[in-house]
């Protein structure tokens, strides 16, 4: 099998894994789009269970075909863009596979019953893990050359680091999936910060109210949780006056054009009245 066909058979078989994993992520979460009233997770889990020796096979001998032609691949444009679309599609299962590791783990249970006791998911997170490490060269590549994102100037590699006071125990995957793709994590995650910085972080990134509580849950000043309104709890002092501007300022690349009367490339003189809460 020559390097092109690797590639291709190698997505083939991360797609249909893919669509195993999502349904059994939304069983998992008791979504309402699960493939059918009586669908009860077996048949996608002896898909993960059958496909997994294969999945780490081929994976490892895909990342061994680009490693021997790289320096063909980033000098031509389209071994580049048909290496981009293995990306695009590596990163999409290993996202799902995150999402089911999360969710599956609140229902020990189930999951020992769906999977018949079997510890696959962990094993496909370290698969993961594994092949990250060893593709760490190829995987930053992509993310400052996005081949699925041509209009990106730059990636948001480093923004869960840089953003770590605010949210914790996330990964820069975290905010890819719900910045650029629009793609709420399957469980929320506490926002650490105060209700305004996440309105900045809502308009910079052109997020809006649902988006906003579907990602994360918010303390108000009774140390109890209430849904962020942006329109109501937005900064009123001036943007650059709060320390998370110095942050997003950095990836203001990806404001969305809809917001941008409101994004934070607004002239750092403007002054809005009021106190900061």
């Amino acid at each position: 099998m020559n390097h092109h066909e690797r590639l291709y058979q190698t997505r083939l078989l991360m797609s249909e894994i893919e669509t195993s994993v999502s349904n059994l992520t939304d069983y998992f979460a008791d979504r309402e789009s699960m493939p059918s009233l009586f669908y009860d997770g077996t048949s996608d889990a002896a898909v993960m269970l059958g496909k997994f020796d294969e999945l780490k096979l081929s994976l490892r001998l895909a990342y061994y075909s680009i490693a021997d032609e790289w320096n063909n691949i980033i000098s031509n444009d389209v071994r580049r863009h048909e290496v981009g679309k293995y990306i695009k599609s590596y990163r999409r299962l290993r996202m799902y596979c995150q999402d089911l590791y999360k969710t599956s783990s609140d229902d020990h249970e189930k999951s020992a019953w769906v999977f018949n006791g079997s510890s696959i998911i962990r094993s496909y997170a370290e698969l993961f893990a594994e092949m990250n490490d060893e593709m760490t060269v190829i995987l930053e590549f992509y993310s400052n050359n996005d081949i699925a994102h041509p209009q990106r100037c730059s990636s948001l590699e480093g923004i869960a680091k840089s953003l770590k006071r605010y949210v914790e125990g996330v990964d820069d995957e975290f905010f890819e999936s719900l910045i650029l793709r629009q793609r709420p994590p399957v469980q929320k995650v506490k926002w650490l910060g105060k209700r305004n910085e996440a309105c900045l972080f809502a308009i910079h990134f052109g997020l809006d109210d649902y988006q906003m509580n579907q990602a994360f849950v918010f303390k108000c000043h009774t140390r109890t949780y209430r849904p962020l309104k942006i329109s109501s709890d937005k900064p009123n002092n001036a943007y650059e006056t709060y320390d998370i501007y110095n942050i997003l300022k950095k990836y203001s690349i990806f404001l969305k054009t809809t917001h941008q009367k409101e994004s934070l490339s607004i002239s750092s003189t403007t002054k809005l009245s009021g106190n900061s809460t």
